[in-house]
């Protein structure tokens, strides 16, 4: 803001989610959502990818629709859909040509929402062959949510990938024939834009994700589950459908 009065320069702030919802009620929490009501009305141009969330900007902040451009959340397309499969990864974890592989991006942070998938991903396992899910993604939690698998006798298969950067993960991905994606139905995320699913689907993965966020942008192309029971059956089929007919689910996206 100093250095708009210097040059007389014209600002723009993008806002891309809710994140004083993410922390405790607490002064923090406070503190930040003053900072999210206070600082946009100093900017002249706000971007922001969810039409949930550009609606609280104009309700709560009270930025006129005028001064708010919608930016759609971009992948680069070709280089996930043409990425090569990561046979380091694949001999790492012992993936077999005949494995029903899923993966699932996850934040392992406080934020996390694997304790909620966890069940899910039991239930899928114990009534499905050959099957290895790959969670990519870290975080303070990882360890923790690592020792659940392994008391539930399941590191075989679930397997903790850690960080992977963003051109190892075209290949990784690409390892995959499923990708799912699990967001619980708050405030904060349904004005989330997925970058998940937008990486699943440009690298030709079925995808398998609840009705949360901007995820019905994709309706034509995944299958919305509306609770986390209904996603091992949904797994399951997609799963079933071949691989022509998953590069075309993502060309046309």
């Amino acid at each position: 803001l100093l250095l708009k009065k210097l040059f007389k320069s014209k600002l723009i702030i993008d806002i891309d989610d809710l994140d004083f919802e993410y922390y405790p009620d607490s002064f923090a929490r406070k503190l930040v959502r003053s900072f999210f009501k206070y600082f946009p009305h100093h900017f002249d141009l706000i971007t922001t990818h969810n039409k949930y969330l550009k609606q609280i900007i104009i309700d709560e902040i009270g930025i006129p629709p005028e001064k708010i451009y919608p930016l759609a959340q971009g992948i680069a397309i070709k280089e996930f859909l043409h990425a090569a499969p990561d046979t380091h990864y694949q001999k790492k974890w012992h993936l077999q040509p005949d494995d029903n592989i899923v993966v699932y991006s996850a934040s392992l942070g406080i934020t996390s929402d694997f304790e909620l998938v966890l069940p899910m991903l039991i239930e899928f396992i114990n009534n499905c062959d050959n099957v290895k899910i790959l969670v990519t993604g870290d975080g303070v939690q990882k360890k923790h949510f690592m020792k659940k698998v392994e008391a539930y006798g399941l590191q075989e298969h679930i397997f903790f990938t850690g960080y992977i950067n963003h051109e190892e993960m075209r290949s990784v991905l690409k390892l995959a024939r499923v990708g799912i994606n699990y967001m619980p139905p708050t405030q904060a995320n349904q004005c989330r834009a997925s970058v998940q699913v937008r990486e699943y689907l440009a690298a030709g993965l079925n995808v398998v994700c609840n009705p949360v966020g901007d995820s019905e942008v994709f309706g034509d192309h995944v299958t919305l589950c509306s609770t986390l029971k209904e996603y091992p059956e949904a797994i399951r089929k997609a799963l079933k459908v071949k691989a022509h007919d998953r590069i075309g689910s993502a060309q046309a996206f």
